[in-house]
């Protein structure tokens, strides 16, 4: 799964759930609107270069450096999908953790999850 896949992966999960909604967010603004980026494409790359640079400050002893990583993923592509302004809400952490928890909560999703965390780890960091 590409990072870009994977970031689809994780906006169609959270529409397909109505997380965020019930947390009180707006519904997602159009992608290409989220601050990010001033069109789909770059605002995905601009998502994907975020999460590498934060990656990068995970320590590599870290055990648990997988978690985190994925964690980062979720965050990234929850402010891309809801907009950047949620990263200053304290329940946008809240929400963050609801979607980590469901999504590790289907069986049929942790082997990707995990093999997601592995890609994110594995990226350079340019």
């Amino acid at each position: 799964m590409t990072p870009i896949n994977a970031a689809s992966a994780v906006a169609l999960f959270i529409r397909q759930n109505g997380i965020g909604r019930r947390q009180g967010a707006e519904a997602p603004t159009p992608p290409g609107k989220a601050g990010v980026g001033s069109s789909k494409e770059g605002g995905r790359q601009a998502v994907a270069s975020l999460v590498l640079r934060r990656i990068k400050f995970i320590e590599p002893t870290d055990p648990d450096r997988r978690r985190k990583a994925f964690r980062i993923f979720i965050e990234s592509v929850l402010l891309f999908e809801l907009g950047n302004e949620l990263i200053n809400d304290p329940k946008f952490y809240d929400l963050v953790d609801e979607v980590e928890s469901r999504m590790r909560g289907e069986p049929s999703l942790v082997n990707s999850i995990d093999h997601a965390a592995d890609l994110l780890l594995a990226a350079p960091n340019g």
